[in-house]
């Protein structure tokens, strides 16, 4: 029996409006892809959203459709990536138990969130603009006083587990995720600094190693000093496209 004919119209519309949501949602990552892109190159004031349609292959008005002008697409370009700390931390929650070795496995975490989006080094140092819109500041508030509560918990838990000795666990996780943030900064900013990303991961590993020596209560040192425990490289969590 054939169907109504009201029905069949149903489903052509129904259709219809999917595909036109997919291409929305597609346009819509297009344009994060590249506006990520364009500003972690190029910093904010110098990408015009005409330069972000082009190589969006959308029109300048799909644009401020989608996000009303460049500071609503600067935004929407940082809450999709401060939506991947979570992922990042879940990584180095289940890097190991031991307080002291997780954190260490945050600060390589943040390291490999910082390489994997260097995007996000521009915003929080190169005079990005911040959000007006209430609900949207809160948010990032929010996520990066996540990754700082995480840190200075670990820390916190490693000096009672007396493997860390006494500091200010606010003070001290603001230094490191600040000397990070700032490692990389300086990569992306001139030739004078500039490093290919295996090189900023060593020099940081590097740090990493002096920081734990000097952490470490002493018996968890052995005589050179050392951490006697093993400093990993924490693998990067799963890509969206994966």
């Amino acid at each position: 029996m054939a169907r109504p004919a009201d029905t069949a119209d149903e489903d052509v519309t129904a259709r219809e409006g999917s595909r036109v949501s997919r291409r929305r949602a597609r346009n819509r990552e297009a344009m994060l892809d590249v506006a990520e892109q364009m500003f972690t190159a190029d910093g904010y004031d110098t990408v015009r959203i005409e330069q972000i349609a082009e190589a969006a292959d959308v029109s300048v008005g799909s644009v401020y459709t989608h996000f009303g002008n460049k500071d609503g697409l600067v935004l929407a370009t940082a809450e999709r990536v401060f939506d991947r700390i979570h992922d990042y931390l879940e990584v180095a929650y289940s890097a190991s138990d031991v307080p002291i070795e997780q954190v260490v496995a945050t600060g390589s975490a943040y390291l490999n969130l910082l390489l994997d989006y260097p995007f996000l080094v521009r915003f929080m140092t190169s005079g990005f603009p911040m959000p007006s819109q209430d609900d949207v500041a809160l948010r990032m508030k929010q996520r990066i006083e996540e990754l700082l509560s995480y840190l200075e918990n670990r820390i916190e838990a490693a000096i009672d587990a007396g493997q860390a000795k006494r500091v200010d666990s606010a003070y001290f996780a603001r230094f490191l995720l600040g000397s990070w943030n700032g490692v990389v900064a300086l990569s992306l900013l001139g030739d004078a600094f500039r490093l290919p990303r295996d090189e900023v991961a060593d020099c940081l590993y590097q740090a990493r190693q002096i920081i734990i020596d000097g952490l470490c209560t002493p018996a968890y040192l052995d005589h050179e000093g050392h951490a006697t425990f093993a400093l990993p490289r924490v693998p990067r969590p799963p890509s969206e496209s994966e």
